[in-house]
């Protein structure tokens, strides 16, 4: 073989070598970017399938409440119990319900002898309003003294002995009044009572009045008489806890609403804890 034929040879193993270097690059590049583009997909899907899961698309925690419990407490609160009908509605739901009780009048005789049959209630005391003129027979106004209000939480507690929390019924007048909430802090205080704010106003004073961190109702269900719309604001207290740690929603005692509140259970149990009113308490304000 002539020194010619080898440079030949050699060349052309040269230009193999090179060519095949350029399609290992390509090739090798091709690939990690199909990687890359598969992993990027697998991500985005994760994520999209993550907030459909969830009640809403941007979750935020209170840590300071969220380190205190091991899931979103939500309570629900169901006013305006007064007769046995409202109790075969409440029969439906299997999660725990806090049944607010009205105080008995002529219309409603018994509503202390059904609570009497549990053994955690609240009591829904009638407070007057601003526009509302259908006023329970023993509301309380904002210009009642405060040895009316004081008569009246005492025979409240007389009628429902085992009663811890009260909530007001209306009283978006009442409980504007900082003289009138202030009264009415002294009076449940003295005979063990705590004040639930249901937020009738956005001028409550209750705050103001007890000096301490009051509960407040985050969500009313059932300003409409809807099923559909019952579990749209069911899905709006479920976002609420997890958002704060907690959430308390207020609900009646009507078919339709109970009937939305036991059909979400299964929801409403997926992302939080469901619990009766003095857990909440407990984890708020650290008793």
């Amino acid at each position: 073989m002539t020194l010619k034929n080898i440079y030949i040879i050699i060349t052309i193993l040269i230009i193999i070598m090179i060519n095949y270097g350029i399609f290992y690059f390509i090739t090798n590049n091709k690939k990690e970017k199909t990687i890359s583009h598969t992993v990027l997909n697998i991500e985005n899907k994760t994520k999209i399938n993550a907030s459909i899961n969830k009640p809403i698309e941007i979750i935020k925690k209170d840590d300071s409440i969220q380190d205190k419990i091991k899931k979103p407490l939500l309570s629900i609160i169901i006013d305006d119990v007064s007769f046995s009908q409202h109790l075969r509605y409440v029969d439906m739901v299997d999660i725990p319900l806090n049944l607010s009780f009205l105080p008995p009048t002529n219309r409603h005789k018994k509503s202390h002898l059904l609570a009497s049959d549990y053994s955690q209630y609240m009591v829904h005391l009638p407070l007057n309003a601003i526009n509302y003129h259908a006023s329970e027979v023993g509301t309380l106004y904002d210009d009642s003294s405060y040895e009316d209000i004081d008569k009246t939480i005492k025979l409240i507690r007389s009628l429902f002995p085992k009663a811890k929390y009260i909530n007001n019924h209306t009283g978006s007048k009442f409980t504007s009044n900082l003289e009138a909430m202030s009264n009415l802090a002294i009076a449940l205080e003295k005979y063990n009572f705590t004040f639930v704010d249901s937020v009738t106003t956005g001028k409550t004073q209750s705050k103001n009045a007890f000096g301490h961190n009051v509960l407040s109702r985050d969500v009313f269900l059932d300003n409409e008489n809807n099923i559909e719309y019952i579990k749209k604001q069911i899905r709006q207290t479920v976002a609420k806890s997890i958002e704060q740690g907690y959430a308390i929603a207020i609900g009646h005692p009507r078919f339709n609403t109970l009937k939305a509140i036991q059909e979400m259970s299964d929801y409403i149990q997926e992302y939080t804890e469901v619990v009766y009113i003095d857990e909440i308490d407990n984890a708020v304000n650290s008793k």
